[in-house]
């Protein structure tokens, strides 16, 4: 549904599986996806603020974070964030790379890091 452009039905299916699991971070991944997708960025942030809550490590959580309040103009926010995702992988260089051309103000998420047209499901019993 995601990958068609069905952003309506396919955060339904998220919200759902939320309702079932409120703590399925991969879940809230996907539905900020949606809302980036759909020019709701400050949604975005909010729910991966829950994320992150649930999760403080996920780096995926993190990078998408850092990617949202880049979209916001919120670099300061950004580089935060990005700083926080070198703590936790100081051997990431990328990272720091992002930093640097963030400061710049050159745009420092390449294609592949930008979200991408698939949602992710859970495992059925």
């Amino acid at each position: 549904l995601y990958g068609s452009g069905d952003y309506p039905a396919a955060e339904k299916i998220i919200q759902d599986i939320l309702e079932d699991d409120p703590y399925y971070v991969p879940a809230f991944y996907e539905l900020a996806r949606i809302y980036m997708k759909t020019e709701r960025t400050k949604e975005a942030v909010l729910i991966l603020h829950q994320a992150e809550q649930i999760s403080p490590k996920n780096t995926h959580v993190l990078n998408l974070l850092s990617y949202a309040y880049y979209l916001q103009k919120s670099t300061d926010k950004s580089i935060e964030v990005l700083t926080r995702l070198a703590v936790i992988n100081p051997y990431d260089v990328q990272i720091l790379d992002k930093i640097k051309k963030i400061e710049k103000n050159e745009n420092p998420f390449i294609e592949s890091e930008k979200p991408k047209n698939e949602v992710h499901r859970p495992a059925t019993g």
